[in-house]
């Protein structure tokens, strides 16, 4: 048994049998075969694509001018089957219910106090609430010590779930905060990059 590609579902069971992969040209999803007519889309389940997914980045950076909680914005890279609105920060809202993961990496630094230990706290909630266990922290000490601080979640999301990503420092007085680093010899270094994926 041959796994195939096409453009669309075939229009007769020559050759397939339950397992069979087709890869459909016209919207890249792999489909497998689970029997009946195979002309009809209730005989193939989807195995890969068409799934949610949202990759953010953060290029301006987020610099918290007090202590308090700081709720961190994106700019849209790429993305399926949710959507994201700006107000006061970035708010992602999920529009099909799964199992989703979450990763999430950022650019860590400060403008001053360098020989002094401060940190930075990230973390992300759920319909304004903090998601147990999300937290992370970074502890800059000098200078130009620029720290990559990542988190990572996965659990399940309902459909009208709101997804948010904060930060806070604990001196806001020495430019303790996310950057974007722009003096490379490749790609641009966000001051931050968000991936969601429903699996």
């Amino acid at each position: 048994m041959a796994d195939s590609v096409g453009d669309g579902f075939p229009s007769t069971g020559a050759g397939i049998e339950k397992g069979h992969l087709l890869h459909d040209i016209s919207d890249g999803i792999t489909y497998q075969y689970v029997g009946g007519p195979v002309n009809s889309s209730s005989s193939w389940r989807v195995v890969f694509g068409n799934t949610s997914y949202a990759q953010l980045v953060n290029l301006t950076g987020a610099v918290p001018s007090d202590t308090n909680p700081f709720q961190v914005s994106f700019q849209v890279d790429d993305i399926r089957g949710m959507r994201v609105d700006q107000d006061n920060g970035s708010h992602i809202h999920i529009e099909e219910r799964g199992l989703y993961c979450i990763v999430d990496g950022v650019q860590c630094d400060k403008t001053s106090g360098g020989g002094t230990a401060h940190f930075l706290d990230m973390w992300i909630r759920k319909n304004g609430v903090d998601i147990p266990n999300t937290g992370v922290r970074n502890t800059i000490i000098q200078l130009a010590e620029t720290k990559v601080l990542v988190l990572n979640w996965v659990g399940e999301l309902l459909v009208g779930d709101i997804i948010t990503k904060w930060i806070a420092v604990n001196n806001a007085g020495v430019g303790l905060g996310l950057y974007t680093l722009t003096n490379t010899v490749g790609a641009v270094i966000p001051a931050g990059i968000f991936s969601i994926i429903k699996i």
